[in-house]
């Protein structure tokens, strides 16, 4: 996508030249709008994805505050749902602030090979507490070769 701008040159009046014209200028906005289309749709995922975990906070907390349970197991189950809801609120936060610093050229990234197996690993050993509170089983069945990924 081109964007154009036209100016016409030549002057009138006494001792003017008779040289008259037009000078067009092309800029290629291609990148400008694929960006901003970009950051349009990443401001709508992030709203969503903000607005779940507050909604559930909100909702149990209000459920909390009006008593509408008075059992215990119903209570704890409420408030680790408030738990969990803040921290997928805080990872995206997190993850916000640490996309902001690489585009600012503040954080630098050290590209270096790393091990398949050993990126599984933390990210199963990240997410198995997790897991096993909703009791779902994380294993990582890797296998003996070693790959690599820059």
């Amino acid at each position: 996508m081109f964007e154009s701008t036209l100016s016409a040159y030549g002057a009138e009046g006494v001792g003017a030249s008779s040289q008259h014209g037009v000078v067009m200028m092309l800029r290629d906005i291609t990148q400008e709008r694929e960006s901003s289309k970009a950051k349009s749709n990443f401001v709508a995922q992030v709203s969503h994805e903000l607005r779940t975990p507050l909604s559930a906070i909100s909702g149990y907390v209000e459920m909390l505050v009006d008593g509408e349970t008075t059992d215990e197991k119903t209570r704890r189950e409420y408030y680790d749902i408030i738990h969990s809801s803040a921290d997928r609120l805080g990872r995206l936060i997190d993850n916000m602030l640490n996309i902001s610093r690489i585009e600012a050229g503040t954080v630098r990234i050290n590209k270096e090979p790393v091990s398949i197996a050993m990126i599984v690993k933390e990210a199963v050993d990240t997410l198995r507490p997790q897991a096993e509170s909703k009791e779902i089983k994380l294993s990582d069945e890797l296998t003996p070769v070693v790959y690599r990924v820059t």
